[in-house]
């Protein structure tokens, strides 16, 4: 059987936003507060799963899964790429600044390591 291009290409790309079916990853599960916890390491989705998660209404509301990519077969892709990686790697879009600049002050109250609460470097000791 011949390659498809994508695959005379190189390696298969992976999606992180894939559905939930056998064979795919399994990476994290939503919490109450509306965050990701990852799975370290990810587990393979089974039949079983797949269906009884599937059963309960849209898994990926729940879960977050892995798979291949489809390229030109999801509604994401580009025509030249994934627009969910274009938008993970836009600093712009993830709310970061746009060019990088100096981190800002920790909020705790405590210093950051290595600063004195002036926000300077802390004096030596004289040994």
């Amino acid at each position: 059987m011949a390659d498809t291009p994508a695959q005379a290409a190189g390696p298969a790309k992976t999606c992180p936003s894939s559905a939930c079916r056998e064979g795919a990853l399994l990476l994290g599960v939503m919490t109450s507060a509306g965050t990701l916890a990852y799975l370290n390491p990810p587990v393979p989705v089974d039949a079983e799963f797949a269906a009884r998660e599937t059963e309960r209404g849209r898994p990926e509301r729940r879960y977050r899964f892995a798979g291949p990519c489809l390229e030109g077969g999801c509604p994401q892709w580009t025509g030249g790429g994934c627009a969910i990686a274009d938008m993970a790697a836009d600093p712009v879009h993830l709310g970061l600044p746009a060019s990088p600049r100096k981190l800002p002050p920790a909020r705790s109250g405590t210093p950051a390591a290595g600063t004195s609460s002036a926000g300077r470097p802390p004096a030596r000791s004289a040994r």
